[in-house]
Order: structure tokens, then C-alpha cells, then sequence
């Protein structure tokens, strides 16, 4: 079929064309004159460099069409720190497209003295400084990256109040304590923690002394224990 396609479209046209492999089932036809890289598009790009995407493609404009290995070219971008995946396709005219799907931040996780960004599946993709990156909160503990899927529902509700979170520590890898910027310390239970969030956040405290609570138990059930400093 791809041959019939061939010879109608040099006796149609009456000109040179060439294919250029994309993947297993996508051609692009070029013709004589198209068989130079003129434009280079980039679309999904918001965190990793454009300079490092620059570098990873490994080729100028006006470079050979067939000189051009798509293969390598992804495989170099997926190895850049803020990609998930990319895609790459050549056009007609010789325009490259690359579309990027990168990482999202979750939260920063971190591991003794080294900090990491890491996705909402707990995936470290990115180490990075202590003090970057401070509108995340922070995640520590043992196996709380492992225990990441029990948290994503505490944070979303809590993402909904007006509480703002500073960090959720694993504890004896069963249950979290969340420490808040507001001077909030809350020990939640290591089973129907999120229920358990909701009603305390519905409780009226507004008028505690914040300042004098070292943290707030909500372990046992239907009890809260306040512990004063």
C-alpha cells in the first residue's frame, strides 16, 4: 500500500520525495527541498531549561533531515531531571516538534540532609536545595514515600481550609503528625485519619491559645487531648 502511495505521488506531483521514519506506524514525506531541519517547536516546557532541550536535540537548523535520529533525541530528553515523557515528530518542511510532559511537584521529601522534589506518587525526580522551593510542603519519615497515596487525600482537604501546611512526618511507618505554619501540631491516628482531620477542623477553636499548645492528639477516638507547653 505504502509503495502504490509512492509512485502515485511521483506521478502526480512529479517530484523527489523521501521518507523520514517517525515511529512504527508514522511517515513524514519530504521533498527535495524539505530535507533540512528549519524550525524546532517545543510545547509542554514549563520548569526544565529550554537551554538543556537546546543541547539534548543535538542538531542545528539546516542539518540533514537524515542525519536526524528521533530515537536519541527522545532519549536524551526523557534523562532531564523535570521530564516525565516527551514525544517527538518531524513535519513536513522540516519543522521539529517536541512535546514535553514533565513532572509535577508535590511536595519536597526529605531524606536526612538531602532534600528532593517529588511527584504525588512519591517519585524523587529532582534534588534540590533546602531553601528552595518553599510554597511545598515537606514530607519525612520512615517509608513516607511509600506511604504517600495515604496522604494525598489529608492534603487536598487541607488544601481546601485555611490551614497551611508545613510538614507531614511518618511516624513508626503507620500514621502521620502534621505540623502547620500557624504553630499547629496535630498527631492523627494511624486508620480514618481523614474523617478524623475533618471533624477537628469543624470543631470551633478558635479561641485556643496557639501558642501556648505543644500539639494536639487526635488518636483515640471521639477525644481530643490538648498538651500545653
Amino acid at each position: 500500500m505504502i509503495v502504490v502511495l509512492i509512485i502515485f505521488l511521483l506521478i502526480f506531483f512529479k517530484k523527489e520525495v523521501i521518507f523520514s521514519f517517525i515511529n512504527n506506524n508514522n511517515y513524514s514525506l519530504l521533498s527535495n527541498k524539505e530535507m533540512t531541519l528549519n524550525e524546532v517547536w517545543v510545547t509542554g516546557l514549563n520548569n526544565e531549561l529550554k537551554e538543556n532541550i537546546i543541547i539534548a536535540i543535538h542538531h542545528d537548523i539546516g542539518d540533514s533531515i537524515n542525519s536526524i535520529n528521533l530515537n536519541k533525541i527522545k532519549e536524551r530528553i526523557d534523562k532531564l531531571y523535570w521530564v516525565k515523557q516527551s514525544k517527538v515528530i518531524i513535519y513536513p518542511h522540516g519543522i521539529m516538534e517536541i512535546l514535553i510532559d514533565e513532572y509535577i511537584p508535590f511536595a519536597i521529601y526529605i531524606d536526612s540532609e538531602n532534600y528532593f522534589l517529588v511527584n504525588k506518587n512519591g517519585y524523587k525526580f529532582l534534588k534540590i536545595k533546602e531553601n528552595q522551593y518553599s510554597n511545598l510542603f515537606k514530607i519525612s519519615g520512615e517509608e513516607s514515600l511509600q506511604s504517600i497515596s495515604d496522604l494525598k487525600n489529608l492534603i487536598y482537604f487541607i488544601n481546601s481550609t485555611s490551614l497551611d501546611l508545613d510538614e507531614a512526618v511518618r511516624i513508626d511507618s503507620r500514621r502521620w503528625d502534621l505540623f502547620f505554619n500557624d504553630d499547629i501540631h496535630i498527631k492523627l491516628p494511624a486508620v480514618n485519619s481523614l474523617p478524623v482531620l475533618k471533624k477537628f477542623i469543624n470543631f470551633d477553636y478558635n479561641n485556643l491559645e496557639l501558642n501556648n499548645i505543644r500539639f494536639i492528639d487526635l488518636r483515640i477516638p471521639n477525644r481530643i487531648i490538648i498538651k500545653n507547653k
